[in-house]
């Protein structure tokens, strides 16, 4: 596509981005892009999590990816995410293909389309982005000058399911493979190869799979480099909210422990941790390109950190009076004590949350995750004379091995009631799915109606009490069941369901069963052959993968499931026959180091009085399609970032101290947007206003500062009496816009504000004033009014049909009588 072509494409989308639901999603136009060429690349990758925007940017492995390939000279990575159900509408109805974030180029015209497979119900997003993309979706039909659909995450080690539409599976994790991937792809490239011969041959790198080619056994890669990385060096930071609004710091990679329900135990083994010194320089980095102020201190099981205590010692010493807090994702029970308890409230205290999964001792020991009810008490004690009112609890259903499931959940819930009569507890509670490369592997997953019956028993069992419950909709983990162990006749089935208009199917709110139900019943997939337990002697659609644990193994710890037999985890003892350790492939425990302070090195300030100021800011271009809460939390990291001392809200969770002029309408762009803020101590307004520059956005621009002397608070929002517009026109509808022009003058133009239980009806010759009329802009004088109608309502009345772009120039307030800048005040 030629620049014109991309350019004019985009025209038209921007035009109606104020029409969907988050219009930012589609921009991209985030800080932190690196400065490639991404059009003219040797290898141009794309990147797609399935999901909409906001999910996407929050998964830490697609910042892996887009970081490690974009620090390839000769190669370009790009990103994209379903979009929404409004904007696919509107790209089918206007022909438009899906395009990529970065340079806007239909994603049919990139090397390679990347998936991220995390969740079975995003299936059919997936096949939905390649159609909207131009891409044909069965692998078999599509033609040469088409790109390589690639996929990898936790769902590949079972690509039976997605094999008709997919080319190749990277299995494991990619960081040793990639780049060597996209060397020999650029090499066959130069020596014209087909694309089927150059899919041929990279599937003969280890670790990657091709339902067409491949005829050996794939194995699971693993990054050896783990223990010593420190993490992306290229963060971006989205102008919108995102799920996970956080920096993601990996403080360890797999999982010492051996529950058998968990396939993510399984895939990610060995254990390998990294050492609080790296851990904390990759905060720091983090920090220091993002300017927010929460992180995650990531892995599948937090609490068994060899040095944990040591870990949130020196987080609180470097961070606790930069109002940055921390947090674990996944703690096991054994692992609280007091002492973590004791750090954790310096933080936050948000709620305990203990994964439980089965209500019974038994039941525990047959998991291999034992949850003592005595360690439980001692922790919820302890938590509650210290400031703790609620605890969450995770629990399975269908769980194998395990008899009277219902009534043990329900005792356990009780015994924890009886601990304090203070706390609030919810309860999660979902339906085991049985996972490929698990124990389980064999095991029936239980029916539908026995799923639904008994949450729907635990659930009238707590109505109007202290417990909450929430179901995760078993409806959707039957289905999940069918992909997370199906063959290719279940990929098909889900083509049916993608057809006939299946999307977003991991979201309660859009997940249609009707239409799985039709496309199995069509497809003869059924309960009996796909979610029934299997013969230990059947070949299974996932046997051409190999984790690195054998068979053998797993049955081994289905026997000890059977028998209620404890597996010590891999810290405790390292099983040969487990197959992982062995070679280069090692568990690794991090080594207790010191660690110096970070050295935060001050601005310079004149006196130590609390200092007020007023900024005056533009917001154009893109960023017109940024709401006004998204772009307080931009000035929010803005002020993380510049280091200086600024004035914050006291209580639970603190803030800066600021106050905008007003909210601006989305879709219109300003030039006079006014920002009051506050530091602790007084520093020289250049200085403020040079260091804040130095990490602006480049559609969000300070234009001038000054220091507030006046005392008392002020109402900003209430001090504009009027302000100033251009209407913005391409110099065609010149004519066109001067003839609203010459009509507004001598006829009204009336509006209608429909509200909940009333409707307003007015002129807007009364507030709506035309001043002149330039080449390319129109300016126009608007009082402010108690009830009046939106900036696009004003926009859609008088100028109709006529392609405008409203600025705001210029805001007014009246003091002794005068009419002057509201910046001034």
């Amino acid at each position: 596509m030629k620049d014109s072509e991309r350019k004019e494409m985009f025209e038209i989308i921007e035009e109606n981005l104020v029409n969907f639901e988050k219009p930012a999603r589609y921009t991209g136009n985030e800080i932190g892009i690196p400065p490639k060429d991404f059009k003219d690349s040797d290898v141009r990758f794309l990147l797609c999590y399935p999901d909409v925007y906001e999910v996407g940017m929050s998964n830490y492995g697609l910042k892996i990816l887009y970081d490690r390939l974009n620090k390839l000279d000769f190669v370009s990575c790009e990103r994209v995410f379903s979009v929404w159900l409004d904007f696919e509408k509107f790209l089918r109805e206007k022909q438009i293909k899906l395009f990529s974030l970065e340079s806007k180029t239909p994603i049919d015209q990139f090397d390679f389309v990347g998936f991220s497979l995390q969740y079975e119900l995003l299936f059919t997003n997936i096949l939905n982005i390649m159609e909207l993309g131009g891409i044909e979706v069965f692998r078999e039909k599509r033609g040469e000058n088409t790109p390589i659909i690639i996929a990898g995450g936790p769902c590949s080690v079972n690509p039976a399911p997605f094999a008709p539409f997919i080319d190749l599976f990277l299995i494991g994790e990619g960081e040793d493979v990639l780049e060597n991937f996209v060397t020999q792809y650029s090499t066959y490239k130069k020596q014209k190869l087909s694309k089927d011969e150059i899919i041929k041959k990279l599937s003969q790198i280890e670790g990657i799979y091709s339902p067409k080619h491949s005829k050996n056994v794939v194995k699971r890669q693993i990054y050896k480099g783990f223990s010593t990385d420190k993490g992306p060096d290229t963060l971006l930071s989205p102008l919108i909210d995102i799920v996970q609004n956080k920096l993601v710091v990996e403080i360890m990679r797999g999982c010492p422990n051996k529950c058998r329900f968990c396939q993510a135990g399984y895939i990610y083994k060995p254990y390998r941790e990294k050492n609080v010194d790296n851990i904390l320089d990759t905060v720091e980095k983090g920090l220091c390109m993002l300017g927010i102020n929460e992180v995650t201190l990531s892995s599948l099981s937090s609490g068994d950190y060899s040095n944990v205590l040591q870990l949130t010692d020196e987080f609180i010493k470097n961070y606790e009076d930069r109002y940055v807090s921390f947090s674990f994702p996944s703690l096991k029970v054994e692992s609280f004590d007091s002492q973590l308890l004791d750090r954790l409230a310096t933080v936050r205290k948000s709620g305990l949350t203990f994964a439980v999964e089965a209500g019974s001792i038994e039941g525990q020991m047959s998991i291999n995750k034992p949850v003592l009810l005595t360690k439980v008490r001692e922790i919820i004690e302890y938590a509650s004379h210290n400031g703790w009112r609620l605890i969450k609890l995770y629990f399975m259903v269908g769980l194998p091995d395990i008899q009277n499931e219902k009534e043990q959940i329900i005792s356990f819930i009780d015994s924890v009631l009886k601990i304090n009569r203070q706390l609030n507890i919810n309860v999660n509670i979902a339906t085991f799915v049985p996972k490929s490369h698990t124990p389980y592997q064999y095991d029936t997953q239980i029916s539908l109606e026995q799923s639904q019956e008994i949450l729907g028993e635990i659930e009238a069992r707590y109505k109007r009490t202290r417990v909450k419950i929430k179901k995760h909709n078993p409806l959707m983990s039957y289905i999940e069941g069918f992909i997370s162990r199906g063959d290719e006749s279940v990929g098909l089935a889900i083509y049916d369901v993608f057809k006939n208009g299946g999307r977003f199917d991991g979201w309660d709110d859009q997940f249609n069963y009707s239409l799985y139900r039709d496309a199995f019943e069509k497809n003869s997939i059924t309960y009996e052959k796909y979610l029934q337990k299997k013969d230990f002697n059947e070949k299974l659609a996932w046997d051409n993968i190999n984790v690195g644990i054998s068979k053998e193994y797993l049955l081994k710890e289905k026997v000890n499931s059977q028998k209620q037999i404890i597996t010590k985890s891999c810290k405790e003892d390292c099983e040969a026959d487990c197959d992982i350790c062995s070679g280069e492939i090692k568990k690794n425990d991090s080594q207790k180091v010191e660690v110096t302070k970070k050295n935060v090195i001050d601005i310079e300030y004149l006196s130590e009085k609390q200092t007020r100021y007023f900024i005056e800011f533009s917001k154009k271009g893109l960023a017109k399609f940024i709401g006004h809460i998204d772009l307080i939390k931009y000035f929010e990291r803005l002020f993380n970032l510049s280091r200086l001392k600024i004035a914050f809200t006291e209580g639970f969770n603190p803030h800066a101290k600021m106050q905008f002029s007003s909210p601006l309408s989305l879709g219109v762009e300003s030039s006079c947007e006014i920002l009051e803020f506050f530091t602790k101590v007084e520093y020289d307004k250049e200085l403020v206003m040079s260091t804040l520059k130095k990490y602006e956005h480049r559609d969000i621009c300070i234009n001038k500062i000054r220091v507030l002397e006046r005392i008392g608070k002020i109402s900003l929002i209430n001090k504009i009496n009027l302000t100033q517009y251009y209407a913005k026109f391409n110099k065609m509808y010149y004519n066109e816009v001067e003839e609203i022009f010459n009509q507004y003058k001598i006829k009204p133009v009336t509006y209608e504000i429909k509200g909940n239980n009333d409707v307003i009806n007015g002129v807007y010759n009364d507030f709506v004033e035309f001043i002149e009329l330039k080449p390319t802009y129109l300016v126009l004088n608007i009082k402010n009014m108690a009830k009046m109608p939106k900036i696009l309502q004003i926009k859609k009345d008088i100028f109709k049909d006529v392609k405008i772009v409203f600025e705001k120039v210029k805001m007014f307030t009246i003091e002794d009588g005068k009419l002057i800048d509201l910046f001034e005040i």
